[in-house]
């Protein structure tokens, strides 16, 4: 006889041990995190970018390191990177008027129609006439155009020059009347060559140089007199003239020396 089959009503479910797993496993689907391009990359030494977006090549045109800047580039630095501003190492070189390191990035063919974040090209931030001649020769502007710039920019070196020598006659002078005619040639030179590069950073720190050192002069001179004039009308009237010189020439060395301290060095 067979026996009948089981009530499974009355069966008992077996008593699993850990978390009851159902028989349908649920796929999630899962999401592959993709390391970013750049980490698969070599470290490239060279071109690193600082927080500002500028490289070691930007930052040595920016200060004016024309070797450092040769060496960059003999070791494959990129001369068109740009920064966070859109501005490259020629960008920074014109803004900052330095003509060497201008130079030598053109000689890399660093582009010059480049624009930064403003659309501007290294051209039309430029602040140096020898840069900006440079420039427009690399960009392909007329024979007309590039005369007039070559014209403007030699005016403005010659006046630079002649009011350089002007100004160290000025410092190194000891007689008043030599350093005050001497201050007021070169603060006219060097006038000049601003209204040619009005934007030249470094033609308008020597004019502002000149300016305050003439002032300076002109308050030491008047003093210096005022000191004559009361060595002359004091109980030392009976001093003899080459003593109260002595003391004038003794005062103005002084306070010379200490005005060509806070004085911009020449070239």
């Amino acid at each position: 006889n067979a026996s009948p089959p089981p009530n499974r009503k009355h069966m008992k479910r077996p008593v699993s041990r850990g978390r009851h797993q159902p028989t349908r496993e649920r796929h999630k689907p899962t999401r592959e995190r993709h390391a970013p391009a750049s980490a698969n990359l070599p470290l490239d030494p060279v071109n690193m970018q600082d927080q500002d977006g500028r490289t070691t090549l930007m930052n040595a045109a920016l200060a004016d390191c024309p070797e450092l800047v040769s060496s960059l580039i003999e070791n494959n630095a990129s001369v068109d990177m740009q920064d966070k501003d859109g501005m490259t190492a020629l960008m920074h070189a014109a803004a900052a008027g330095h003509a060497e390191v201008t130079k030598r990035l053109l000689k890399a063919n660093a582009d010059v129609k480049a624009q930064n974040s403003s659309d501007l090209n290294a051209f039309d931030i430029c602040r140096s006439a020898e840069c900006r001649v440079m420039l427009a020769r690399a960009l392909g502007c007329p024979e007309g155009v590039l005369d007039g710039l070559e014209e403007k920019r030699d005016f403005a070196v010659a006046c630079k020059e002649e009011a350089d020598k002007y100004y160290s006659i000025a410092i190194s002078s000891t007689h008043e009347d030599l350093i005050a005619d001497s201050l007021s040639e070169a603060v006219r030179f060097y006038s000049l060559a601003v209204q040619c590069e009005p934007q030249n950073p470094s033609i308008v720190a020597y004019l502002e140089g000149a300016l305050d050192y003439q002032r300076k002069v002109h308050v030491l001179l008047k003093s210096v007199t005022s000191q004559q004039a009361g060595i002359g009308s004091s109980t030392h009237r009976q001093q003899p003239h080459s003593k109260r010189e002595s003391f004038a020439e003794s005062k103005c060395n002084t306070a010379r020396r200490e005005l060509k301290k806070q004085l911009p060095q020449l070239p």
